[in-house]
């Protein structure tokens, strides 16, 4: 009897071992990878506007040329002057047809923050584009940048986007050109 007494208590006992190994399962995703903590990082925008009108929407009465712009995303504002182009600003031509910044403007309070595991983030706001008076205005700018495609060993956290503007039909295109590469 006390070989099967022995004999049970050491089924019990491993019984119970056994059931104790299985029960604790360490999540190994979340407890042991510090690699994938979700951080929240900041990114910034550069920014060039050109537009189209065939009806001279960026010229107004004898010499009002589109030179100042004020681009808002996230609530946060920039404010650009056009200080060149002998007079035409951000026109490109005489007539008020097309404008162009020529380049990317930058300011350091366009910006917004995202976190390591978003893929894409979008952002909200709005352009305003004239000279002393509203030539053209959208209030609903919706500029998608996908975070995904960011990679921290080529490139720095500036999104470049180009906007279109066409004040005949009081729409806009955006393009995402990128990130700005490491140099």
């Amino acid at each position: 009897m006390s070989n099967l007494i022995k004999s049970l208590t050491l089924i019990t006992v491993l019984i119970f071992v056994s059931s104790c190994n299985n029960s604790y399962k360490p999540n190994n995703s979340t407890n042991n990878n510090n690699n994938n903590t979700n951080t929240s990082k900041t990114m910034y925008l550069k920014v060039r506007v050109n537009g189209e009108s065939k009806n001279k929407a960026f010229y107004k009465e004898t010499s009002m040329y589109a030179k100042d712009i004020d681009f808002s995303i996230n609530n946060k504002t920039y404010s650009y002057t056009a200080d060149f182009n002998g007079g035409y600003y951000l026109c490109v031509d005489k007539t008020g047809n097309l404008i162009d910044t020529q380049k990317y403007i930058f300011d350091n309070k366009i910006k917004f923050d995202y976190n390591s595991s978003d893929r894409q983030k979008t952002l909200n706001g709005y352009i305003w584009l004239g000279y002393n008076s509203i030539l053209f205005f959208r209030n609903s700018l919706n500029i998608m940048i996908p975070i995904n495609l960011f990679d921290e060993a080529k490139y720095t956290n500036i999104a470049l986007i180009t906007i279109t503007l066409y004040p005949d039909n009081s729409s806009y295109t955006y393009t995402f050109d990128g990130f700005e590469s490491i140099k």
